[in-house]
C-alpha cells in the first residue's frame, strides 16, 4: 500500500566530523587514511604491525589502532635519528 503522508529522509552527506566519529573502518578506508595501498595494508595486518578485528567475514580496523600505528611510526623515526 502506497502512503503519501510518509516522509522520506534524505541521504546525509558524509562530513569530516561524521568520519571522525566512526570506531571501525574497513581495510580500504584504512589504506586511504594511511595513504597506502590495500595490499600493503593487508600485509601490515598479517605481520601484526597493524591491529584489526574480524566481525563475521569482515575485517575492520579500529580508528584508534590506526592512530597508534602512526604514532609508533613517528617514534621509530625519531629513535632512528
Amino acid at each position: 500500500m502506497w502512503r503519501r503522508d510518509v516522509k522520506r529522509s534524505r541521504p546525509q552527506a558524509v562530513t569530516r566530523s561524521s568520519m571522525c566519529s566512526e570506531l571501525l573502518v574497513d581495510v580500504r578506508e584504512s589504506a586511504r587514511r594511511l595513504g597506502l595501498g590495500r595490499s600493503l595494508t593487508y600485509r601490515l595486518i598479517q605481520t601484526g604491525a597493524l591491529r584489526s578485528v574480524k566481525i563475521g567475514g569482515a575485517r575492520r580496523i579500529l580508528v584508534s589502532d590506526l592512530e597508534d600505528f602512526v604514532q609508533r611510526l613517528k617514534e621509530a623515526t625519531n629513535e632512528a635519528l
